[in-house]
C-alpha cells in the first residue's frame, strides 16, 4: 500500500511540474531554436528564411508557417500567420521567380490571418506576393476525392505542376500531379495517363528539357509499370 501511495504522489508531483512554468514543456516551447514538430520544407531569401512544417511553436506561438531572419534567428511576426491547415501542415515552399512565393499544405486547405486579422481560406496552394500580401488573385479549386495531400510544387514558366495524394481537383479527375496556371490558380487541361499508387502518392518532382520526372509510391502508368518513379 505504500509503495502504491509513493507512486501516485511522485506521478503527481512530475505531472505538477511539467505543467509549471519551470517544467521541460513549457521550457520547450519558449526556446527559440526548437520548433516543437516537423519541418518539412525550407525557403531562403535574402537574409530572411521561410520555414514550413507540423510545428506550432517556435518560441512564440506562430503556427506551422515561420519567417525568421537568418543573421539573427529572430521570428518576423509582422507578416500573415498560417492558423490552421490540414494533416500534414505545411508541405512545400518553392519561389515564383518574381520575390513572391508559393506554399502548399496536405490536407487540401490554407486557413491564414492576414496583420489586419481577416481570415481567410485557400484550397491547399496559397500564392504570396513580393510584399509579404496574399495574392488574391491565385485561387485554385479545392480537391474534391477523398485522399486531398499536396506533397510538392515545381514552377515552369507560367504552369504551376502539384503532385501529392489527390483523384480529382473540382470537377476534374487528376490523378496525383496537376497542371495550374500560375497567375490565376485555374487547372489546366494538361493531364497524365491514370496513375495508380500506394498510399503516399507522389512525393517528388523535377524537369528536365521537356521531360517532367515525379516519384513517389507509383506502381503503374495507363498500362504501363512504373516502380517508383516515371517519366512523360
Amino acid at each position: 500500500m505504500k509503495k502504491v501511495i509513493l507512486f501516485v504522489s511522485l506521478f503527481f508531483a512530475i505531472l505538477s511540474n511539467s505543467y509549471s512554468q519551470e517544467g521541460l514543456v513549457f521550457q520547450l516551447f519558449q526556446n527559440p531554436d526548437v520548433p516543437n514538430g516537423q519541418v518539412r520544407t525550407i525557403l531562403a531569401h535574402g537574409d530572411t528564411v521561410f520555414v514550413g512544417g507540423s510545428f506550432y511553436f517556435w518560441g512564440p506561438p506562430i503556427g506551422p508557417f515561420g519567417v525568421f531572419d537568418t543573421l539573427t534567428g529572430d521570428v518576423d511576426l509582422n507578416m500573415f500567420r498560417v492558423i490552421r491547415v490540414g494533416n500534414y501542415g505545411i508541405t512545400k515552399l518553392i519561389p515564383d521567380n518574381s520575390g513572391g512565393f508559393y506554399m502548399c499544405s496536405g490536407g487540401g486547405f490554407i486557413e491564414i490571418m492576414e496583420k489586419s486579422g481577416t481570415i481567410r481560406k485557400f484550397n491547399g496552394i496559397l500564392h504570396v506576393n513580393s510584399d509579404g500580401s496574399i495574392d488574391l488573385n491565385f485561387n485554385p479549386p479545392p480537391i474534391t476525392s477523398s485522399r486531398n495531400d499536396y506533397n510538392n510544387l515545381l514552377l515552369v514558366d507560367t504552369i504551376l505542376f502539384a503532385v501529392g495524394n489527390f483523384t480529382k481537383i473540382g470537377d476534374s479527375i487528376r490523378t496525383y500531379i496537376a497542371a495550374f496556371d500560375a497567375r490565376t490558380g485555374r487547372i489546366l487541361p494538361w493531364k497524365t495517363d491514370s496513375i495508380v499508387t500506394g498510399f503516399i502518392g507522389i512525393r517528388s518532382i523535377a524537369i528536365i528539357d521537356t521531360i517532367l520526372i515525379v516519384g513517389g509510391d507509383i506502381q503503374k502508368v495507363g498500362d504501363s509499370t512504373r516502380n517508383g518513379i516515371a517519366a512523360f
